[in-house]
């Protein structure tokens, strides 16, 4: 259990250290060359080009997107609306970064939300198990995942099926998700099931619901 917390520990920890290098590289750059630039532009308004303005457009637009995905990985949005539009937005990114992938969702629009504290740990442990699974392990695959909520429990079920036959038997580091499931399990005092069926892969989370 202890290798487990420290594989989850030294997975957010790599997590900061590559939004890190993510600020220096993209941020702090950009924002250096923009202020060179602007140092160096004439100094009369109309003696900018079109071809400067719409540089300078190009620039502002790749920095405001920087911006955002920076926002949004630090703080996940929609988190505040509830569990189920911050799962559907988080599915939303990584449907662009694996276009290959079938997505379905089933979210319970009955949700009453919980602490943010504790979706922002369910959220994470999802994106956990997609890095695993979407860091080019499965080239091609179906997804489903289910969201429910009854009076005690809530409960999360994902069904992963690769779709081509390069991709059959193709798993995550064993050990990698076993950590994963063991964080889960003690960070949220629920349990998480792993199943086998035909070719999918199917987990079953549960943890209690937070009574108001």
């Amino acid at each position: 259990m202890e290798q487990a917390l420290q594989w989850w520990y030294n997975q957010q920890s790599r997590q900061l250290t590559w939004e890190a290098a993510q600020i220096r590289d993209c941020l702090l750059q950009e924002s250096c060359a923009m202020r060179r630039s602007l140092e160096l532009c004439p100094i009369k308004p109309d003696k900018f080009s079109f071809n400067s303005n719409e540089n300078w457009i190009k620039r502002l637009e790749i920095f405001h997107t920087y911006l955002q995905e920076l926002c949004d990985r630090l703080s996940p949005p929609y988190l505040e609306e509830g569990l189920p539009l911050a799962i559907e937005y988080l599915v939303e990114k990584w449907q662009k970064v694996q276009p290959n992938w079938q997505f379905q969702l089933r979210l319970t629009p009955q949700w009453q939300q919980q602490s943010s504290d504790s979706e922002r740990l369910i959220l994470a442990t999802i994106d956990e198990l997609l890095k695993l699974w979407l860091t080019d392990v499965v080239k091609k695959a179906f997804l489903f995942l289910d969201l429910q909520q009854n009076e005690q429990d809530n409960q999360l079920k994902i069904i992963i099926n690769p779709l081509d036959s390069d991709s059959v038997g193709s798993l995550p580091k064993l050990r990698d998700l076993e950590y994963l499931s063991q964080s889960f399990q003690v960070l949220t005092s629920g349990t998480w099931i792993t199943q086998t069926q035909n070719r999918a892969t199917i987990y079953d989370w549960k943890w209690s619901r937070e009574s108001n």
